[in-house]
């Protein structure tokens, strides 16, 4: 997940393309199942300003697959449900 980050941060993915991809990832059978690499998920989606995706994002924290414990998924939910405001990388 972080080097599709560092692509779309260098310009060689295009952003929506990349959450266009976490969120079909979201949708699918690996986004029931708590992880790590889930956790990091949403967190890389959200240094996106993943708007397009906000909705599958509230549905993972509702299905209980992100772990709150975490302190960066603990952030990116606060992010979720205080809303977007602007980008986190460029």
């Amino acid at each position: 997940m972080h080097a599709l980050l560092c692509l779309v941060v260098s310009g060689q993915a295009e952003r929506e393309e990349v959450l266009a991809y976490f969120g079909g990832l979201l949708r699918t059978e690996f986004g029931n199942n708590p992880s790590d690499v889930l956790d990091d998920l949403v967190l890389h989606a959200c240094e996106l300003y993943s708007a397009e995706i906000i909705e599958d994002i509230r549905a993972a924290y509702e299905r209980g697959v992100i772990c709150e414990d975490n302190a960066r998924s603990s952030a990116s939910k606060n992010v979720c449900t205080t809303g977007w405001r602007q980008p986190c990388a460029a």
